[in-house]
């Protein structure tokens, strides 16, 4: 049984499985679309949704599927192209994306960050996939013209502002050379800042989160209830949750300041 595919446009922002380069499944948790944008935006299969509840319960069924689909797969031994460098884990973040038994983890061994932001999973030598999916990341960062980059940004669909299910298999389909080769270019332009909604951007995953929560400074008042709600949610041992949060103003330019410490950026936030 072969799973049926969600893609979702013009972002995703959420929990993401895959089992092969021809299926996947991506929840949203990016609250910044309205219901109205997310159902225009949210395609099954070409089939178009017209309430949440129906989209929940086919996701639901989807994803269950998907576990029957690709359970007791092995890893592939992939070479890393970037270099050997060693990973004490297989790249997956609470509450946000686990990599499935059959991809192989590869950490950027060129990356001069701390930690990695985007993250490259080979589904086999010739096929990889990042998390989170760069989406636009080309426009995002001028890379689209860059004399080392641009050709990889524009080839893989980086620099379109909308994307059909042709350009979301593209992304979801990148050799891991090149694949890594983005990424570290992503990585040369990452910083967080506060947007002019007051979210942060890039979007944090919970690990981030939790670890930005934990980095105790003069702040640690001021982003105490939103904090204790974070490590409550992602850092409990408990279920992961169903609804998305975000920090107020005030603490967001925090949190963004501590994330830029944890990867190793030493600007102000904004």
């Amino acid at each position: 049984m072969v799973p049926m595919k969600l893609t979702t446009l013009p972002m995703t922002y959420g929990l993401s499985y895959r089992c092969s380069e021809k299926s996947t499944i991506i929840l949203i948790t990016n609250l910044k679309l309205s219901l109205e944008d997310w159902y225009k935006y949210c395609t099954i299969d070409s089939v178009q949704f017209t309430n949440l509840e129906t989209v929940m319960n086919y996701i639901l069924s989807l994803t269950l599927t998907l576990c029957f689909a690709c359970g007791g797969q092995r890893s592939p031994t992939v070479q890393n192209p970037s270099g050997e460098c060693s990973t004490a884990d297989d790249g997956s973040r609470t509450c946000y994306h686990a990599p499935m038994q059959s991809d192989t983890y590869l950490p950027d061994c060129q990356i001069d960050l701390s930690r990695e932001y985007w993250r490259v999973f080979a589904t086999s030598e010739s096929s990889a996939y990042i998390i989170p999916r760069p989406d636009g990341m080309g426009l995002f960062y001028d890379l689209c013209e860059d004399d080392k980059v641009g050709e990889l940004m524009n080839t893989y669909a980086l620099c379109n502002e909308i994307l059909g299910a042709n350009e979301v298999d593209i992304i979801n389909d990148i050799p891991p050379a090149d694949a890594l080769l983005i990424t570290n270019a992503l990585h040369s332009q990452l910083f967080f800042t506060v947007d002019e909604n007051d979210i942060i951007s890039p979007w944090a995953p919970p690990n981030d989160i939790v670890d930005a929560c934990k980095f105790s400074d003069d702040n640690d008042e001021a982003v105490s209830e939103f904090c204790g709600t974070a490590l409550g949610y992602y850092d409990s041992g408990e279920d992961c949750p169903s609804i998305a949060f975000f920090p107020n103003s005030e603490e967001a330019s925090i949190i963004a300041a501590r994330l830029n410490t944890l990867y190793g950026l030493d600007l102000p936030a904004n």
